[in-house]
């Protein structure tokens, strides 16, 4: 778990919505909890208080308070991030369980 990050919202992110803009850098966050840390003022803009709705702009500041969860990159599994990789590696990502006689997926 980290501490308090802030994080500036680049170009190519202009006009998102806020709480569209957080599941892209935290892919792993619920969609309740990211309501209520909205809701609860715990993610701020440029200091403010801001709501689920706000679009952000390029220079922005966005306050994220510390979350037990991973940033962008280790995404859950679904259609678009399976794509471009292979049935072996899709699998292990999967595998829940295994012993000799039983493999458990998720």
């Amino acid at each position: 778990m980290a501490g308090v990050e802030q994080i500036t919202v680049e170009a190519g992110e202009a006009g998102m919505r806020l709480d569209r803009w957080v599941k892209v850098h935290y892919p792993g966050l619920g969609f309740g909890y990211l309501q209520k840390l909205l809701r609860s003022g715990q993610i701020r803009v440029d200091g403010g208080r801001a709501k689920p709705d706000t679009r952000v702009e390029p220079g922005q500041t966005v306050r994220i308070p510390p979350l037990d969860v991973d940033k962008k990159g280790d995404a859950p599994l679904t259609g678009h991030s399976i794509r471009n990789q292979g049935d072996a590696d899709v699998l292990a990502k999967m595998l829940l369980h295994e012993d000799p006689k039983v493999f458990v997926f998720n």
